[in-house]
């Protein structure tokens, strides 16, 4: 995309902080526990190895949202995602995110937490 394309483009607030947080933890714990608990549980070998999974596995994933915080500041862009790569990597890592989100990620997780 070009800069003169995103000239007048806004990012538009519909909610707050508080609410981003409660939406992002009640997505992630409402389909993420009950999905993958029972696996991780006749794998790990002690309530505290699956504990010590758990609290890795969320540090990492605060890593990841720290990086996309930082890129959401740089680019405040509405398409989120998309836009980030379009911009950093080029129209076709853009393209296929766009398509790969569409056909495989979003119906994915969606069919998964239905």
């Amino acid at each position: 995309m070009k800069d003169q394309e995103h000239s007048g483009d806004s990012v538009v607030k519909y909610f707050g902080l508080w609410t981003g947080i409660i939406l992002i933890i009640s997505s992630i714990v409402g389909s993420g526990v009950y999905k993958n608990i029972a696996g991780m549980a006749t794998t790990c070998e002690s309530p505290t190895m699956l504990l010590l999974a758990w609290a890795i596995a969320g540090l990492v994933t605060m890593l990841g949202v720290f990086a996309m915080a930082e890129i959401a500041m740089l680019l405040p862009h509405s398409g989120g995602t998309f836009v980030y790569l379009h911009r950093i990597y080029g129209t076709i890592v853009g393209y296929a995110y766009g398509w790969g989100s569409f056909a495989c990620i979003q119906s994915a997780s969606a069919a998964a937490i239905a």
